[in-house]
């Protein structure tokens, strides 16, 4: 295998990595953001919030939302060399290690 093609395999091993990050900081963040909506309704059920109360909650799930995407878009936009991506590879399959 040449070392062009070799390179072309792992970049494209690390687009999926980075993917596959970020899908998981996705789901993740969606089921923060759900688990927060169904707590603070509850609590709104039981303690029946006023306005303040549920603009403090509001600003909450925004800026849970917020830091969500933020954590997403880091993960697709984080970058791996060639020689991590290799690295990373051995790593997780000690088969491939040729020494």
């Amino acid at each position: 295998m040449s070392p062009g093609t070799l390179s072309t395999q792992l970049q494209g091993v690390s687009r999926k990595v980075r993917g596959w990050r970020a899908q998981l900081r996705l789901v993740l963040a969606a089921a923060v953001v759900i688990l927060f909506v169904w707590l603070f309704s509850l609590v709104d059920l039981w303690v029946h919030c006023g306005r303040v109360e549920r603009s403090v909650i509001w600003v909450g799930l925004v800026v849970l939302v917020a830091i969500g995407a933020w954590s997403v878009q880091r993960a697709r936009q984080r970058t791996f060399t060639v020689l991590a991506a290799a690295a990373m590879m051995e790593r997780l399959f000690p088969e491939l290690d040729n020494h």
